[in-house]
């Protein structure tokens, strides 16, 4: 691998894992409420997730999604199908989220 091409990575990746993003927003909220104690499940499970993704990455999934295009739609039509899933489940939670607050895990 050229180093050039390397040193052009890392300058972009860089900003990106040092920015405030939303998982980095979401442990500074579990760590004041739950400490780190309840905050270290959740912050493993999105490194574990992380990792997974970068290895399905490096293995090829880039090149079987360009080989067999009907994979690319399958996974747009499971992200949709489980957004909005995710939707029905925020819309029909309960108002009482106080009471049954609990740390994030990976449950």
């Amino acid at each position: 691998m050229n180093t050039e091409f390397v040193f052009l990575w890392l300058a972009t990746l860089l900003p990106i894992v040092i920015s405030p993003g939303p998982a980095n927003i979401l442990y500074a909220a579990s760590g004041s409420s739950f400490g780190v104690k309840g905050t270290v499940p959740f912050w493993l499970a999105t490194n574990i997730t992380s990792v997974f993704q970068t290895l399905a990455v490096g293995f090829g999934l880039n090149f079987l999604i360009s080989t067999y295009p009907q994979i690319a739609d399958m996974m747009k039509y499971m992200g949709i199908i489980f957004l909005l899933y995710l939707a029905f489940k925020f819309f029909k939670m309960s108002n009482t989220l106080k009471e049954t607050l609990a740390p994030l895990t990976f449950k």
